[in-house]
């Protein structure tokens, strides 16, 4: 081995050149270099045929990216899968709730009419008492879509007239509160009933509804009947009594509340 700069030959151990002073430098012999061991490049195949990455390079994403996607979809199926469960959870309370509370103004009726007057036949009774129940509920919500399916449109007018109010809306509010308001709102209300008379003379009746609400009806069987009211609550109690009007025309009931039976000449 000879020196890099002043090129004498070197002991084989020298660590600077005896001539120049020079630093040799380490040398690596043939003995070293032998057991210099030898490394081979490994490359692996990624998982998979390779075409996942294609298409997301081809797409414009990054392989991280795709990862990244695949770990959040699963928590956005779980989260909608959660929505879905306590939506439907929501809504069945909701319904409960609102079950209940119609439950809440229904009456409970008793049928006072005694064995040698005439008495409503079963079909006559469940329309008598369905129309009757759109009342109680209009009078408890003051609801005038309640008030609609318990008296006919045309007998609106004489109904708001009869009883001095300016509205439906101010009619239902003063039903309200002479009612359930004014005995608090625990107030529970039992409603009693009693068919009058059966009503002979439908022409004259025909003629009076006419006179009273301007409608012409071909009246099939009409009755006049009676009901009584108690609601009670933490603050009062009370006793409420109308008449109605309750009458077949082409197969369907209807009722009309009525302040004076002589209204209709009854």
């Amino acid at each position: 081995m000879y020196c890099k700069e002043c090129g004498k030959l070197l002991e084989e151990d020298a660590r600077f050149c005896s001539q120049c002073g020079c630093r040799v430098a380490a040398a690596v012999t043939q003995e070293q270099e032998r057991n210099v061991p030898e490394f081979e490049a490994v490359w692996e195949m990624p998982q998979g045929d390779g075409k996942e990455a294609e298409d997301q390079e081809q797409a414009g994403e990054k392989p991280e990216e795709g990862k990244k996607k695949k770990r959040i979809l699963p928590r956005i199926i779980l989260g909608l899968v959660i929505f879905i469960i306590l939506a439907v959870i929501g809504l069945f309370v909701y319904f409960s709730f609102i079950d209940q509370q119609s439950d809440k103004g229904i009456f409970e009726i008793f049928d006072l009419t005694d064995g040698g007057k005439t008495k409503l036949k079963e079909e006559q009774e469940e329309a008598f008492l369905a129309l009757l129940h759109n009342w109680d509920m209009a009078c408890f919500y003051k609801s005038s879509q309640y008030f609609s399916e318990a008296f006919p449109s045309y007998a609106h007018s004489y109904i708001i007239d009869a009883y001095d109010a300016q509205s439906i809306e101010h009619f239902l509010s003063w039903m309200n509160y002479s009612s359930y308001e004014k005995c608090g709102e625990d107030a529970e209300a039992e409603d009693a009933y009693e068919v009058r008379q059966k009503i002979k003379d439908l022409d004259d009746l025909e003629e009076n509804i006419r006179r009273q609400t301007g409608e012409n009806l071909q009246i099939d069987e009409a009755y006049l009947v009676y009901c009584t009211t108690t609601v009670e609550g933490s603050k009062d109690k009370i006793f409420l009594s109308d008449y109605y009007l309750f009458y077949e025309t082409n197969g369907e009931w209807s009722m009309i509340l009525v302040r004076d039976p002589e209204d209709f000449g009854l």
